[in-house]
């Protein structure tokens, strides 16, 4: 990665990402890049923009940095509001419950995937309910989503 001081700093990356004619170019180097918040960042864009195409090959990633970037589309993040209910497909659902399920999955990622189950229906919840009982004893004291229910 070659940037520059003035070009790819922080506030110049915010201007770039808070740009109208952000191009899909520009979005994609800062989904992917190694910085968290500027991977938020991206992904904030991403909602307020309404691009829930660009989240399923996240959340499918081998890379858990990106798969944790698709599930800030889902729970949304610092200051950021997630997709809509409506935006959220049956398959984003279905790769936030392999997370789940994973037990080499990221504690990370797990986190977020919990969280972003907790916007799924009861009945998808269940479906996760003898992972999420097991996590129970494993999660901080603040639950997160989807464990609220089974507390």
């Amino acid at each position: 990665m070659n940037e520059k001081v003035g070009v790819d700093d922080s506030l110049a990356v915010f201007a770039k990402l808070n740009d109208p004619a952000l191009t899909d170019e520009t979005l994609q180097k800062y989904i992917h890049h190694p910085e968290y918040d500027l991977r938020s960042s991206a992904m904030d864009q991403v909602t307020k923009r309404g691009r829930a195409d660009l989240v399923l090959p996240l959340l499918k990633s081998s890379d858990p940095r990106l798969r944790q970037a698709g599930l800030l589309a889902l729970t949304g993040m610092f200051k950021g509001s997630p997709l809509p209910a409506d935006k959220i497909t049956p398959a984003m659902f279905e790769e936030v419950g392999k997370m789940i399920e994973d037990p080499n999955e990221s504690w990370w990622g797990v986190k977020h995937a919990i969280d972003a189950l907790g916007r799924g229906s009861p009945e998808l919840i269940g479906k996760h309910r003898d992972r999420l009982l097991q996590l129970l004893s494993q999660i901080p004291p603040a639950k997160p989503g989807a464990c609220n229910l089974l507390a």
